[in-house]
C-alpha cells in the first residue's frame, strides 16, 4: 500500500498533460496496466469454460475481481455483473424487462444518449411510451414537479443520471427513488460519472450501471450492472449466449443464475482484473478522501472561471462534484479546446452525447473541464492561466 503521493505518481500520462477530461475516461495507473499485462501473461484464457489449470485460475481471478468490486460498493457479489460498458448494462436491463403496450418509461432531457436512445428506439418496437422530463437551466436539476406528474401507475422504469455528464449537475436521486417506489416503478441509475468519485450508497437502487474506465480507474471495455437482490427474480434475461445460458432443453432456453445470466459471451478478463486493481487503489486512498479532493478541485475551477470576463459557466447554481461546463463569448467550443490542447491541457468540447441538453439551452455545445482525485492544485492554476490568456486575447481582437 503506497502513500497518496506515490499513488498520484503512478499515472504516467500526468507527466505529459494537464488532464481535465476525466468525464470521458480516467488516466490508467501503472498498477492497473501491470494487472492487465499479468492477466494476459499468466492466465490469458477463457473464463468458466475449462477444467485445465489456467482456465481454473482465470475463473478464480474473475470471481475474486467480482468480490473486490462488490465489497467496494457494499453489495452482494451475486447482484453484480460485469459488462463491457454502461451502455451494455442499460441494454441488459431493457432486454430483461417485459415492457410493452400500456407501460411507460420516464427519463430526463439531461441524459447521455446511452440512457435515452435505447428507451426511445425500443419503444418504437415494443410499444411502450417514453416521457422525457425537463430541467432547470440555472441548477441543471431535473424538474421534480414535472417528474412527479410523469410518474404514474403505468410507469415501469425511471431512468436517470446521477451526475450529468454534460452539465456536471448532481440530481436529487434519493427523492427520485422515493417517488418511483411509491408508484411501484424501478429506478435505473446511470452512475457513469459518480461511481468511484462520490461516496454514495448505490445498493438502494433497483438498477445501477457504470463503466469501469472512468472514476473506477479500470481499463476501457469494462462495465458494471448492479441489480438489487429483490429485483433479480423479477427479471427475464434475454441477452443470451455462452455463459448466460445454462442449457437448452428442446426449444426452450434455461438461463444461468445471476450474475452470470447477464454475462453473455467471452468476458473481458484482463479488463476486469485491471478494474479490480483500480478499485483497490480507490480503497487505499479512501472514497471519502477521493470525494473531498475532487470537490475541492472542482470548486477551484468553478470559482476561477466565474471570475473571468467573457466566460459563461453553464448552470452556475448547480450542485456539482467533478464537472464544470462553460462557453467563451465569441469563440467556438472546439476552438477553445484545441487552443488549450496546444498548451498541454486536455478538456472536452461539443455536445457530449447529450444533444437534448443543448437543444433546451439553445447552445451548439460547450467546453467541459472534468476533474479526478489525482489532479492537483497546480494543474488547476495552469488551466485557469491558460483560460485567462484565451479570454484576454479574445477581448482584444
Amino acid at each position: 500500500m503506497g502513500s497518496l503521493e506515490e499513488i498520484l505518481a503512478g499515472f504516467p500520462l500526468k507527466e505529459r498533460w494537464v488532464y481535465l477530461d476525466n468525464a470521458a475516461t480516467s488516466l490508467k495507473h501503472e498498477r492497473v496496466i501491470r494487472a492487465v499485462e499479468r492477466a494476459l501473461r499468466e492466465f490469458g484464457v477463457n473464463v468458466g469454460r475449462s477444467a485445465h489449470p489456467p482456465g481454473e485460475e482465470a475463473t478464480r481471478a474473475f470471481e475474486r475481481a467480482r468480490e473486490t468490486v462488490a465489497s467496494f460498493l457494499g453489495v452482494d457479489p451475486r447482484c453484480l455483473a460485469f459488462t463491457f460498458n454502461a451502455t451494455a448494462s442499460i441494454h441488459a436491463v431493457l432486454c430483461s424487462l417485459d415492457l410493452g403496450k400500456g407501460d411507460k418509461v420516464v427519463t430526463t432531457a439531461l441524459e447521455h444518449h446511452s440512457n435515452l436512445s435505447p428507451w426511445l428506439r425500443f419503444s418504437e418496437v415494443l410499444g411502450f411510451d417514453v416521457e422525457i422530463v425537463g430541467f432547470d437551466p440555472e441548477t441543471g436539476t431535473v424538474d421534480l414537479s414535472e417528474l412527479e406528474s410523469a410518474v404514474d401507475d403505468r410507469t415501469r422504469v425511471v431512468a436517470i443520471t446521477h451526475e450529468s455528464n454534460a452539465l456536471g449537475s448532481l440530481q436529487p436521486v434519493e427523492e427520485v427513488l422515493r417517488l418511483a417506489e411509491e408508484a411501484g416503478a424501478y429506478v435505473l441509475l446511470d452512475a457513469a460519472q459518480s461511481m468511484g468519485a462520490l461516496d454514495h450508497d448505490f445498493s438502494r437502487y433497483h438498477f445501477v450501471v457504470a463503466p469501469g474506465h472512468k472514476a473506477l480507474l479500470g481499463p476501457h471495455g469494462t462495465g458494471l450492472l448492479y441489480v438489487r437482490e429483490d429485483v433479480l427474480e423479477e427479471l427475464e434475461p434475454r441477452l443470451l449466449g455462452g455463459g448466460s445460458t445454462k442449457r437448452v432443453e428442446g426449444s426452450s432456453v434455461v438461463p444461468s443464475e445471476p450474475p452470470h445470466a447477464f454475462e453473455s459471451g467471452t468476458p473481458n478478463l484482463p479488463g476486469v482484473i485491471g478494474l479490480a486493481e483500480g478499485v483497490r487503489i480507490l480503497e487505499e486512498v479512501g472514497l471519502r478522501r477521493v470525494e473531498r479532493r475532487v470537490r475541492r478541485l472542482t470548486d477551484r475551477v468553478l470559482e476561477g472561471l466565474l471570475d473571468l470576463d467573457g466566460v459563461e459557466v453553464l448552470c452556475p447554481e448547480a450542485r456539482r462534484a467533478t464537472i464544470v461546463s462553460f462557453v467563451v463569448d465569441g469563440r467556438d467550443p472546439d476552438e477553445v479546446s484545441r487552443e488549450l490542447g496546444e498548451r498541454g491541457i486536455c478538456v472536452r468540447s461539443g455536445t457530449h452525447c447529450a444533444t437534448l441538453v443543448f437543444e433546451r439551452l439553445g447552445l451548439r455545445g460547450c467546453v467541459r473541464a472534468s476533474l479526478a482525485f489525482y489532479n492537483e492544485g497546480e494543474e488547476v492554476k495552469e488551466f485557469l492561466r491558460a483560460m485567462e490568456g484565451i479570454t484576454r486575447r479574445g477581448a482584444s481582437s
